[in-house]
């Protein structure tokens, strides 16, 4: 089975020399003032470790906390390199999100799953923040 070493949601990924990968603003929460407007786009970040190489599928679904679900991406994971330290295949997948529209305050879930088994969930809260006061 897959094995998840690091699923987070950030502002932006950056692909650096020599093979490394840089995420900015890490986050649990969004800021929404008004449910009515897309969020700011982001990213979802996983990087996951399997047995052996080859292309697995990877489905990740966004979902209330009450498992209503908004919408689902379905792709492969393309592993061609073992990773020395984990001994594991490693693939990152960088899911950048846009105009993504959430329909109320409350928490979410980005659920991850690889041949029909759930692998990990990144939570994360939308909260209701008062617009700034204008003077």
């Amino acid at each position: 089975m897959p094995r998840v070493l690091l699923a987070v949601l950030c502002d932006d990924v950056r692909q650096e020399l020599g093979g490394k990968v840089s995420l900015m603003g890490i986050f649990t929460r969004f800021n929404v003032s008004d449910f009515t407007q897309p969020m700011p786009s982001f990213h979802v970040f996983v990087k996951i470790g399997f047995e052996a190489l080859g292309d697995y599928p990877i489905d990740v679904e966004l979902r209330s906390s009450e498992g209503q679900r908004m919408f689902q991406l379905q792709g492969m994971a393309h592993v061609e390199a073992q990773e020395q330290t984990t001994n594991l295949y490693v693939a990152n997948l960088d899911l950048r999100m846009g105009n993504l529209r959430l329909p109320r305050p409350g928490s979410y879930e980005f659920a991850l799953r690889s041949n029909n088994q759930q692998i990990d969930v990144v939570p994360f809260d939308a909260v209701v923040v008062a617009p700034p006061l204008v003077q």
